[in-house]
């Protein structure tokens, strides 16, 4: 058959579910919950991708069952990485995949995604999901459609700034690369806990202030047009923060991240009758993406740890070496892990610990009571070369600009536990401790 992309949204799913696993008394019944369903089909195979939805503001446990359509062979499944929830993969002997959540999803949370694909070429002709049922002990409806449904063929209407939570940080667009239909407007939406900017540069020149200085010229929720000709750009942002753009013109717009060398992305704008990127298929396109970011977390830190380095040195003293931050190449972007490869050092009093990195962190000892300073507004501090316990050290930004350092190293002459941490990324928990034993 040809090949063809076709994509679909599968609507959404009620259900009434049981107070609790022993069943609700009369008066007391679940309201509707949801089930979001987005299928992508390349040839013969198609993937699906759910996320299940609890709308209401109380914790539910779940069980999830996908319908392989008849004929049609199930090639592979798999839940999101970072969920605490478990999978059944592979089909039940009636064509049933499952999930199931005994713990429960939060009030107002979000569990997934789901993704599982199938080969169609058994599959009668017309294919479609035959049904989707979310129950707690007991059935609790189902929905039947085809496979195509002319709701998806819109434009795509979101792209996402930012991939993980805490120390991992994959600094991606997705999807990367869209194209839409000119008129169309954009909303972009930051979905990391490390913050990022949209920067789209202008054919005239940008503000004086040097990235990623550059001020904000649009507000957590305000609107620009990006035409190719102004400066446009959201300035710092942090998670959940979100700006809408509105493309007038056709041609094709790079934008960046200030803050981030290499996450950038591309937004093609096209005329009247051209082909562009549907809801469902930039909806799909971005979750392969986050999860192929994902999946090199393991090489991030297998990376990260091989840095580890220890040197005896002629006087019996040794120098250790601890990399700051791991950064890997992605297909769409850098992943970075924002940690300290060990979190912990033991080292032995007179040995010395140089700390190295390739990306903008810090090593910083604070004095006791001392609050974290601004990273940008505090120089270099290095008041001895042993360290002195109660006193303010810091190795400044490293790799922030041509002279940035790149190294910082400090000499232990006295036993005891030192924690340490990055200015720019402690409130992710990118912190240490350098533990020194007696000789």
């Amino acid at each position: 058959m040809p090949k063809l992309r076709l994509v679909c949204l599968l609507g959404l799913l009620g259900a009434l579910l049981p107070l609790a696993p022993a069943g609700p008394s009369a008066a007391e019944v679940w309201p509707p919950v949801a089930v979001e369903m987005r299928a992508a089909r390349q040839g013969n195979l198609v993937t699906f991708v759910m996320l299940v939805v609890n709308r209401t503001d109380r914790p539910y446990a779940y069980e999830l069952k996908a319908r392989v359509p008849e004929g049609a062979t199930l090639v592979g499944c798999q839940y999101g990485t970072d969920r605490a929830d478990w999978r059944r993969c592979g089909a039940d002997g009636q064509g049933n995949i499952g999930w199931n959540n005994p713990a429960g999803v939060a009030g107002g949370g979000t569990v997934g995604p789901y993704t599982f694909t199938v080969d169609i070429s058994g599959a009668a002709r017309p294919v479609s999901f035959a049904w989707l049922n979310l129950y707690n002990q007991s059935p609790a409806g189902s929905w039947t459609g085809p496979l195509v449904a002319p709701a998806d063929t819109g434009p795509v209407s979101t792209v996402w700034a930012g991939v993980g939570s805490r120390t991992v940080a994959g600094n991606v667009f997705w999807p990367r690369e869209v194209t839409v239909p000119a008129g169309t407007t954009l909303t972009f939406e930051v979905a990391s806990d490390e913050p990022h900017t949209v920067t789209f540069l202008g054919s005239g020149p940008p503000p004086a202030a040097p990235p990623p200085l550059w001020p904000a010229n649009l507000m957590p929720g305000g609107a620009a047009v990006v035409d190719g000709t102004r400066f446009v750009n959201t300035g710092i942002v942090g998670k959940g923060s979100h700006f809408y753009l509105t493309f007038p013109n056709p041609g094709q717009f790079r934008y960046f991240c200030a803050i981030h060398p290499g996450m950038e992305g591309v937004i093609n704008v096209v005329g009247p009758g051209q082909p562009y990127t549907t809801q469902s298929e930039g909806w799909v396109r971005a979750e392969q993406e986050r999860q192929q970011v994902l999946g090199l977390v393991p090489a991030a830190r297998q990376q990260g740890l091989s840095a580890f380095r220890k040197t005896v040195r002629p006087d019996g003293t040794t120098l250790w070496e601890v990399q700051v931050g791991s950064l890997v190449q992605t297909p769409t972007g850098p992943l970075e892990l924002l940690e300290y490869f060990p979190p912990t050092v033991t080292i032995r009093a007179g040995d010395t610990v140089r700390w190295k990195a390739d990306s903008p962190h810090t090593v910083t000892f604070l004095a006791p009571g001392q609050r974290p300073p601004d990273p940008l507004e505090t120089a270099p501090a290095r008041p001895s070369a042993n360290y002195e316990p109660g006193r303010f050290y810091n190795s400044g930004i490293f790799a922030f600009g041509p002279n940035a350092p790149t190294e910082f190293e400090l000499t232990f002459p006295n036993p005891g536990t030192f924690p340490y941490l990055c200015l720019l990324h402690w409130p992710l928990g990118h912190m240490g401790t350098v533990v020194v034993e007696p000789r």
